[in-house]
């Protein structure tokens, strides 16, 4: 089954939509998609992410660390009204603090406040991008295919 058909998305009357999971989603990926959240929990922009690696790892664009790197490089939001609210929406939570401490780390806090802003929101998918990737390797990852006694 794939990784991303364990997540749906609900429309609300007239007012968006919002990703979830569903019912007997395993539990690992539930355990998963909780510790991505940083105990923000629930948040609607976390879902979204969850379910982007989920879709990326589904479609064989993410199988490593430099294809993890790359997909989390394209969720980064590029324009400044929507990054602004998102830094707003999360400046105060755990997950927010681990990716500014991300960043500072890799010394990438440096620039305009709204290319700050980018770079924890950068560290901030890739701690939710990691999360799931790493459990999804951990317990659904299709093994290797065992070589056919033709082959020996």
């Amino acid at each position: 089954m794939k990784l991303a058909s364990w997540f749906e998305t609900v429309a609300v009357d007239g007012k968006g939509h919002f990703v979830r999971l569903r019912d007997g989603a395993p539990e690992w990926l539930d355990t998963a998609v909780y510790e991505a959240h940083r105990s923000v929990l629930p948040h609607d922009w976390i879902f979204e992410q969850c379910l982007a690696i989920a879709n990326a790892i589904d479609e064989g664009s993410v199988q490593d660390e430099e294809d993890l790197h790359m997909h989390v490089d394209t969720e980064v939001e590029v324009y400044t009204k929507p990054l602004m609210q998102w830094v707003a929406d999360f400046c105060t939570s755990t997950l927010y603090s681990e990716a500014e401490d991300a960043a500072r780390d890799c010394e990438s806090l440096s620039g305009t406040l709204v290319e700050q802003a980018r770079s924890i929101q950068y560290f901030a998918i890739d701690i939710i991008a990691r999360t799931i990737f790493q459990a999804w390797r951990d317990n659904a990852a299709p093994e290797s295919e065992p070589a056919s006694s033709e082959d020996a």
